[in-house]
């Protein structure tokens, strides 16, 4: 990363641990790091991926930032960052109800649906770039991913629905599922007034 990417990363980097915490009331979140990685890199050889979640072999959870693409986006596209942090939470969470599942806990999800989680990741196509761009984005933890970000974005916000920048086959299935997720998950239907 060059010294002024670095230097805006340092700046602005604040603005994810309220993120964070605020995911938290909603998704069953482990201890969370952010950590920021070049670009191009092996984790990030285009900057056609924003960001990474995984979770430790210590439980904590990691979200790697593509840092060059965010040092470009902070200061003029917040609701992008926001947006990814949130997609990403949310891969954290369907990580450790998928080692809650194979441990033989009682998950928070559906056991059907971590289900499908597990299988999904088990056949997971990473967005390296334009040519595995679409099979990233219509796979079911993809979908489900980006329309919890899109409505955790949204709430985020004060109930203003954000604008990103992810391609319209990912936009238009996670829009079209968020308000069947405010409306029948459970975090949501006991947080309402």
């Amino acid at each position: 990363m060059t010294e002024q990417q670095v230097d805006i990363i340092n700046r602005w980097a604040w603005v994810l641990s309220p993120c964070v915490e605020f995911a938290g009331r909603y998704l069953q979140l482990p201890k969370v790091e952010i950590v920021f990685a070049d670009c191009p890199s092996n984790l990030f050889p285009t900057m056609s991926n924003a960001a990474e979640g995984t979770l430790l072999p210590n439980g904590v959870g990691r979200v790697m930032f593509n840092g060059p693409w965010f040092a470009e986006r902070i200061c003029e596209h917040r609701d992008d960052v926001e947006f990814f942090l949130f997609h990403e939470l949310r891969h954290l969470h369907q990580f450790g109800q998928i080692n809650i599942l194979r441990s033989k806990g009682k998950t928070r999800e559906p056991k059907e649906t971590v289900e499908s989680w597990q299988r999904g990741f088990d056949g997971y196509v990473r967005n390296d770039g334009e040519s595995t761009e679409t099979a990233n984005v219509t796979q079911e933890v993809e979908v489900d991913a980006n329309a919890y970000g899109l409505l955790l974005s949204t709430l985020y916000r004060g109930g203003k629905f954000p604008i990103v920048s992810i391609p319209d086959e990912a936009f238009f299935p996670a829009r079209d599922r968020v308000q069947k997720y405010y409306d029948t998950l459970p975090e949501f239907r006991t947080k309402k007034t």
